[in-house]
């Protein structure tokens, strides 16, 4: 939910991120580095190309 209502904010919501220009001000419960799941060391490349992508007509 995104409000400009601090009230209405406190009374519904589990987690609160406080920003200003973009940048966060603060949080409510912050999440830690450990609980994050460790980036991958390698992506890996998609098998099919854009050119030999089937072509969907969309609507």
């Amino acid at each position: 939910m995104v409000t400009h209502n601090p009230e209405l904010a406190e009374k519904y919501s589990t987690r609160i991120i406080q920003l200003r220009d973009g940048v966060v001000q603060s949080d409510s419960d912050p999440v830690k580095a450990k609980d994050q799941p460790a980036a991958p060391s390698h992506l890996k490349r998609p098998s099919m190309s854009f050119k030999t992508a089937p072509f969907v007509k969309l609507e």
